[in-house]
């Protein structure tokens, strides 16, 4: 009885809030061919491609529409291995776009920013997020029960070009990037969100009420997501260092080497433990550490002697 209360406890507010707005719907289809990523968006493919539109205030209001001279079209496509984003954000002013440029991960300075929030589980809690600035400096993280993650990493594509219109961002993303079910939901959950720094504007395709919920129980949805199958996740990370100590003419030098490796069980799959690595001991629970990969960590280190 207990777990059943708990489980009413979790899943009620989800349910309740998407029963409280509309979610919109992109029907999504095969690339004929991959679009080029270089910020032009003129590969004919995209023509072919559905069309989100009509986004709405988040920031600092609550759901007026966008303005005619600063509206946003995303195009998306998917292939065997990649999502493909395409965003136009039209702009009358294209000269005062700010373009700061920041480190990775950093996205809330002075720049417009682009973003596109993916949940193949469609659970509104496990959303991949992956934002571009102006300046084409990435952002990625991951949200969880315990909440945003922005320490997580991931390897995916962009490009931004700035022309008369306003700005483009082309993403490439793999699925080597998502967690997904071979037999998972066909319609994923998808929310877009537009940063306009000079205005202090932000919008989003999927209306998100502010009172109520989370924005990623307000998403819309990607359909016909079909005919994909899960990547297999393996990556080595070599990792070599030398080091020099010079004290009352000796000279001591000393080297470390080896080599992380990362392989997914499966996409649901949480170790309960690590092997333990050898010989050197490497912590590699660091920032990127993600629960769903087995880590093993092999190497060594040497020293040498001279004058």
């Amino acid at each position: 009885m207990r777990f059943l209360f708990l489980l009413f406890v979790l899943v009620w507010p989800v349910v309740a809030v998407s029963q409280q707005f509309e979610r919109k719907e992109l029907d999504m289809r095969r690339a004929s061919e991959p679009p080029v990523i270089d910020g032009l968006l003129d590969d004919e493919v995209w023509l072919t491609a559905p069309v989100a539109r009509n986004f709405v205030m988040l920031n600092p209001g609550n759901g007026p529409s966008e303005r005619p001279s600063q509206k946003s079209e995303v195009r998306m496509l998917f292939d065997d291995e990649f999502l493909y984003v395409g965003a136009r954000m039209f702009d009358a002013h294209p000269d005062s776009i700010l373009t700061e440029y920041t480190p990775r991960d950093v996205y809330n300075r002075n720049h417009d920013w682009f973003g596109i929030f993916i949940n193949p589980y469609n659970d509104g809690i496990s959303d991949f997020n992956f934002r571009v600035t102006s300046a084409g400096v990435q952002s990625d993280s991951r949200n969880t029960v315990d909440g945003e993650d922005q320490g997580w990493n991931t390897v995916w594509y962009s490009k931004v070009r700035i022309d008369e219109q306003g700005w483009i961002v082309e993403m490439a993303i793999p699925y080597q990037s998502l967690r997904f079910a071979e037999d998972g939901p066909t319609s994923w959950g998808l929310n877009m969100l537009r940063y306009i720094r000079r205005k202090r504007e932000e919008y989003s395709w999927n209306f998100i009420d502010k009172s109520v919920g989370t924005y990623e129980q307000q998403c819309g949805l990607m359909n016909g997501m079909v005919g994909i199958e899960p990547p297999v996740r393996l990556s080595f990370l070599p990792y070599l260092s030398g080091y020099m100590n010079d004290y009352q003419g000796q000279t001591d030098y000393s080297y470390r080497l080896g080599l992380d490796m990362k392989y997914g069980i499966n996409e649901s799959f949480t170790s309960p433990r690590r092997p333990q690595p050898r010989t050197p001991r490497r912590n590699t629970l660091g920032p990127n550490w993600q629960p769903h990969l087995v880590h093993t960590t092999i190497g060594g280190n040497g020293r040498l002697r001279g004058r």
